[in-house]
């Protein structure tokens, strides 16, 4: 794995190791918070490209971003009680980190992260209620960025 490679790794595993905190807690996820973590993995990818990463990367990390965002918007306002507007803004720096790793193997990545991130969830779900851990559904940001590093991971 290239230093950029890890150190965007790093920074999407400490901006989710938050985000999951706040979003198990309050059921929302902050926009300074996943802009944020938006805003250093375009810069961090950008150091990359700078040394040498290649641009190509890059295109399809643009091409992830919004078509991931664009994704769980369309879900988010066919269903808005079941995802929320946060899990639709961290959509899009998941989708650029995806982009980023699977290259033009974009649509793949981001429907494995869909696929994960919901199995996750159910799963978080269950464990949650048959430990009577939490009386309501779990919010679907923590699965999604599991989901997220777990395909970066698969991918580096």
């Amino acid at each position: 794995m290239a230093a950029a490679d890890l150190s965007a790794f790093a920074w999407l595993l400490a901006g989710s190791v938050v985000l999951a905190r706040v979003d198990l807690r309050e059921h929302r996820l902050p926009a300074r918070w996943t802009w944020g973590l938006g805003a250093g993995l375009v810069v961090i990818h950008g150091i990359g490209v700078l040394a040498g990463a290649g641009g190509e990367r890059l295109g399809w990390a643009m091409v992830g971003g919004p078509a991931f965002g664009g994704l769980l918007l369309g879900l988010h306002l066919a269903s808005p009680r079941s995802l929320g507007g946060g899990d639709v803004r961290l959509a899009v720096p998941l989708g650029f980190q995806v982009g980023w790793v699977t290259g033009n193997e974009v649509a793949t990545g981001i429907a494995a992260v869909t696929a994960l991130a919901a199995l996750l969830t159910l799963i978080g779900g269950a464990v949650a209620r048959r430990g009577r851990l939490g009386a309501g559904p779990l919010p679907f940001g923590p699965g999604l960025m599991a989901a997220t590093l777990l395909v970066t991971a698969w991918y580096s």
